[in-house]
């Protein structure tokens, strides 16, 4: 692929740039793809390179998630158009498809809330900044609570997207 990074530097200004295009922050698993899709950067390249930028301070983790300090967001806009212009216009899509991604993740959410019986309560929220659905589940162990967990959320993504096309074609 023509115009695929090699450079350490290169790849931490891709990098800046992809995360900072998604307001909501990004998993570190799918900044790395995404550099992998606009630059060519090697999962573990990518990897290397944003330990390198949370141990910077340039990149901070919250709540899982990557997101750029203000010294990162400095640098990103003042060195993004140096990269070469095909890379460029590939990051830009990427961290469009990221953006896309993490505004989708962050619309549901699990909750876990152990009981003194020993139970745990599973409360699956999807949100538009608002509450849209709520449903809680009851579950025997800790292990088990991860399991309804995730079958809340795939039921939740159905649900969502089920909504979204209705709202989208006029119901």
């Amino acid at each position: 692929m023509a115009g695929n990074l090699t450079d350490f530097t290169d790849i931490k200004i891709l990098l800046l740039h992809i995360i900072a295009s998604s307001a909501l922050g990004a998993r570190e698993d799918a900044c790395c793809e995404a550099a992998e899709s606009a630059g060519g950067v090697s999962y573990f390249d990518g990897k290397t390179v944003l330990g390198e930028l949370v141990a910077a301070g340039l990149v901070e983790k919250k709540d899982g998630k990557l997101i750029v300090a203000p010294s990162g967001l400095v640098a990103e806009n003042e060195m993004f158009r140096s990269l070469p212009f095909s890379v460029q216009q590939r990051a830009d899509e990427a961290a469009q498809s990221l953006a896309r991604l993490a505004a989708r993740e962050s619309s549901i959410s699990i909750e876990k809330t152990p009981q003194e019986s020993g139970r745990v309560f599973v409360l699956m929220t999807i949100s538009d900044g608002g509450e849209i659905v709520n449903s809680v589940g009851l579950s025997v162990s800790e292990n088990r609570a991860d399991a309804v967990g995730e079958v809340l959320r795939r039921q939740a993504e159905t649900l969502r997207d089920a909504l979204a096309t209705r709202i989208y074609d006029g119901l």
